[in-house]
């Protein structure tokens, strides 16, 4: 627990997977990152959930911070051997970070979310406030049965179960910060309606007609500070000997 800055409980998460060649996403990366693949196909996910009992370590949720709607667009990736993943985007209805954004290099965007859930039916939207890469999200899903945790060594696995983030501060280096839970509990999930612009406003492909779906009713996380795993000088040896012919 030395390195935890804060803690939240992440709640109704839906998991949207599709497969894409994982050529498509080397240009998306920073060259320190290499795309982690499965079955020789990258994928990328878009998860919508809600936070709650967001707080900061050795301090009590604060009223109007500790809850709120998030929207992520992410990717899979290893660096030295070590596996997490990488944002695209991270959307919002409210900023309430231990770090700013901008100091971890976390490409957050503002807003307007809102969602709704009737019995087993849930529904999330969302649209950009106050940027030039506006962007927009609706899905509606019914949420079934129980099923068993993902099995290690499974797709399912590979997508839901990751335990680091990588970013690029400003400065450059490469950053990794670790969030700590127990295994996802999962349900069996139909997607009903789902439109979306995050991917386009990211430069990536959409879903594909056929996608993969987790959903989970949530777990509590501890988020711990980043570190720093590689120097900006790295990234400059590494995109000039990607680059040189």
């Amino acid at each position: 627990m030395d390195r935890v800055v804060a803690f939240q409980h992440w709640d109704q998460a839906l998991f949207i997977h599709w497969a894409i060649p994982p050529e498509r996403l080397r240009a998306h990366l920073d060259p320190r990152l290499d795309v982690d693949a499965f079955g020789g196909r990258a994928y990328l996910s878009i998860i919508p959930f809600a936070v709650r009992g967001f707080r900061a370590r050795f301090a009590p949720p604060l009223p109007g911070l500790s809850r709120y709607l998030e929207l992520n667009l992410r990717t899979y990736v290893r660096w030295n051997g070590q596996h997490g993943v990488c944002f695209f985007s991270l959307d919002a209805s409210r900023s309430a970070l231990v770090l700013p954004p901008w100091v971890v290099g976390l490409p957050y965007f503002r807003a307007r979310m809102k969602r709704s859930h009737l019995g087993g039916d849930l529904r999330f939207e969302s649209r950009r406030v106050l940027t030039r890469h506006p962007a927009s999200f609706r899905c509606h899903w019914r949420v079934g049965a129980s099923r068993p945790f993902a099995e290690p060594g499974s797709l399912d696995h590979f997508l839901v179960e990751r335990r680091a983030l990588f970013s690029v501060a400003p400065t450059g280096a490469l950053l990794r910060i670790d969030v700590r839970h127990e295994m996802w509990p999962l349900r069996e999930v139909e997607l009903v309606e789902l439109e979306e612009t995050l991917s386009a406003a990211a430069g990536l492909p959409g879903p594909a007609e056929e996608v993969l779906l987790h959903y989970s009713p949530g777990v509590h996380a501890a988020i711990t500070a980043p570190v720093v795993v590689a120097s900006a000088a790295r990234a400059e040896r590494e995109e000039h000997a990607r680059v040189s012919p």
